[in-house]
């Protein structure tokens, strides 16, 4: 249920709904610090009223500007609202350009951008679990992404441990913003009627797949982020491993240009790594070496058996591993 959605004063008590249905409340979208104290008031009259109920509030992205935020800085914006309204959760929308060239860059809009606010995230939740709103549909100035695209945004979200993704959108909104359609659920009949658009099947692939690796991912904490590319000298990418289960890993492909971010994560005695393709137009091939000490074994995104895991290139040394673009393959590895 949705409380407040507008930029207005959150009310100061809670609404007296009660209905073995709710789930929770989604209470503010996008608020300033200024605000902070008063959804703490709320939540907390939330809190007391209904027990157990989830008081959602979605925080604004990292490439609002300081006066958007009503703070000094990004980092300083989401510590306070930890600090202060102590949520059940933590949640932003982040809506990446996909520029070509825009992997590293400095603008916070574009992919580097969405890297950087997760890793805020990942370093100012303080054990409080972290989702994220990503784009699914054209609107305003972005286009409409790509299957590999909704994958790119999806796993770099879970390489930094976040415990939940949110398409944007489900259902198309109406608005001069969203005249093109294009959400999940796609209006006809001049959004009188919603149909599944051809971001529903794309959605229903990757969910099965998610469904089987939160089995292994939703309990995890996350232990280290590593991201590794073909610019990277060996000796730099070994210094970047050190420390975790692998001792070395590149691109397996000559000729070509290779991105990979790894995730790693450990629930009591599982360690899991998570390998993302960070190129969301091309696949790729990626080498990874560990101890001899080490067992790997992978967890297969149909059934979600663990097995050992075979060599996509056995005539080559080291573990040969195949992803497609803007996609990830979840290992166990077992000292």
């Amino acid at each position: 249920n949705n409380i407040n959605n507008n930029n207005s004063d959150p009310p100061t008590t809670c609404v007296g709904i009660t209905s073995p249905a709710l789930w929770g409340w989604q209470m503010y979208d996008e608020p300033q610090v200024r605000l902070f104290p008063a959804l703490r008031n709320w939540s907390d009259s939330i809190a007391k009223r209904q027990p157990g109920v989830l008081r959602f509030i979605n925080l604004l992205p990292n490439y609002a500007s300081n006066g958007q935020l009503n703070a000094t800085g990004y980092e300083e914006y989401v510590r306070q609202f930890v600090e202060t309204v102590q949520p059940d959760i933590l949640c932003m929308d982040h809506y990446p350009f996909f520029t070509p060239g825009s992997e590293y860059s400095t603008d916070n809009a574009t992919k580097a951008g969405y890297h950087r606010n997760l890793q805020v995230f990942r370093e100012q939740a303080n054990g409080i679990p972290f989702y994220n709103f990503f784009n699914t549909m054209p609107f305003g100035s972005h286009y409409d992404p790509t299957e590999s695209q909704l994958r790119w945004q999806i796993f770099t979200s879970l390489v930094y441990g976040s415990k939940g993704v949110l398409y944007f959108c489900y259902w198309t909104p109406p608005g001069n913003d969203f005249v093109h359609g294009g959400a999940i659920m796609t209006p006809k009949n001049n959004m009188t009627n919603y149909v599944p658009g051809p971001h529903y099947m794309q959605a229903t692939r990757i969910n099965s797949k998610l469904k089987i690796y939160g089995n292994y991912l939703l309990n995890a904490t996350s232990i280290q982020v590593v991201r590794v590319n073909s610019s990277m000298p060996p000796s730099e990418i070994s210094s970047r491993l050190e420390g975790t289960l692998l001792t070395s890993a590149n691109g397996s492909k000559e000729g070509t240009t290779w991105d990979f971010a790894f995730g790693f994560f450990k629930e009591d005695d599982t360690n899991s790594l998570l390998i993302h393709n960070q190129d969301e137009n091309h696949a790729a091939l990626i080498t990874i070496n560990t101890s001899t000490k080490i067992t790997i074994q992978e967890v297969n995104e149909v059934t979600g058996v663990v097995t050992d895991v075979e060599d996509d290139a056995p005539a080559m040394p080291g573990l040969q591993l195949s992803l497609l673009s803007g996609d990830a393959r979840l290992l166990v590895l077992t000292i």
